[in-house]
């Protein structure tokens, strides 16, 4: 499976976009507020932005659907960080059975908007899911104005220059993952997907007692680029699972990667990044259940 960078991504949803415009216009609804079913799950999306123009094409992040969808028990309990407008968050609670639950934690206040609303689309899933409207990260450290949580097919000025996502204002408060974990009484965490656009390594210094107590399988997204821009590097990432006794997998395959090759990270776009499974010995894969 080839991987796209971000911006190679956004590129193609903008070929895309005036068919999918044109479908709308056929049906007589607005664009930016299309109701539809994908997988099981009603969404309302906004056809101008890219991570909801590719829910509605179907495409979004396959590998890392698959991923959750084969690592997540029917009773498990997901941690979602970075749960946007609930992507992964909602078709993986559509498959959980009635004592699983997936908490879905997302800082941006125009995501947590549109997750609810499409929560409130689906609520045979709405017992199963918790929505958190928090930023998690290192103790002590202060709270964000904004966080890349939107990435227009319209280019503004204000737009990353790499990944061309847009900074959304937060009002959400700051808390580590550990100190969630204890307010909410969470007995226990089985998997957690991290997908923060480069500030996964504070967060994971959040978490350590959650880790070290549950040892929770971690789908976690390695973006060299966007480490760098924090003055991490990718090694320091990953030395972090293996110095607790993690070993890596690659998302798509399940396959250990070898870190000592040095060759590991040419397997990401340049400007883009990659998903990884961090797992206490290797990842259970569950079989098909419904």
């Amino acid at each position: 499976m080839i991987r796209l960078s971000t911006a190679r991504k956004l590129t193609i949803a903008r070929a895309l976009r005036p068919l999918a415009g044109a479908v709308a216009a056929v049906r007589g609804v607005n664009p930016r507020e299309i109701v539809c079913t994908r997988r099981g799950v009603r969404w309302c999306l906004d056809l101008d932005e890219g991570v909801q123009l590719a829910i509605y094409l179907g495409v979004f992040e396959r590998s890392t659907s698959a991923a959750l969808a084969r690592l997540a028990t029917p009773e498990a309990v997901v941690l979602d960080i970075g749960a946007n407008v609930g992507a992964h968050a909602l078709p993986l609670a559509m498959r959980l059975g009635h004592r699983g639950r997936v908490i879905a934690i997302e800082p941006a206040d125009s995501a947590v908007e549109r997750f609810l609303r499409n929560l409130n689309l689906n609520p045979d899933v709405a017992p199963r899911v918790t929505l958190v409207h928090r930023a998690l990260g290192a103790p002590g450290e202060v709270p964000a104005e904004a966080y890349y949580a939107s990435w227009p097919l319209k280019r503004a000025p204000a737009s990353h220059p790499v990944h061309q996502g847009m900074p959304e204002r937060s009002t959400a408060g700051r808390t580590t993952l550990d100190r969630l974990v204890e307010e909410m009484g969470i007995p226990r965490v089985d998997l957690i997907k991290l997908d923060v656009d480069g500030h996964e390594l504070p967060i994971l210094h959040g978490a350590t007692s959650t880790l070290t107590r549950d040892h929770p399988t971690v789908v976690f997204e390695l973006c060299p680029y966007l480490l760098e821009e924090r003055g991490v590097t990718p090694t320091t990432l990953t030395r972090l699972f293996t110095n607790m006794g993690y070993t890596l997998y690659d998302e798509r395959t399940f396959e250990r990667v070898r870190l000592a090759t040095n060759t590991w990270p040419g397997q990401f776009p340049r400007a883009g990044g990659g998903n990884l499974i961090a797992a206490v010995g290797p990842p259970r894969q569950q079989k098909k259940w419904s």
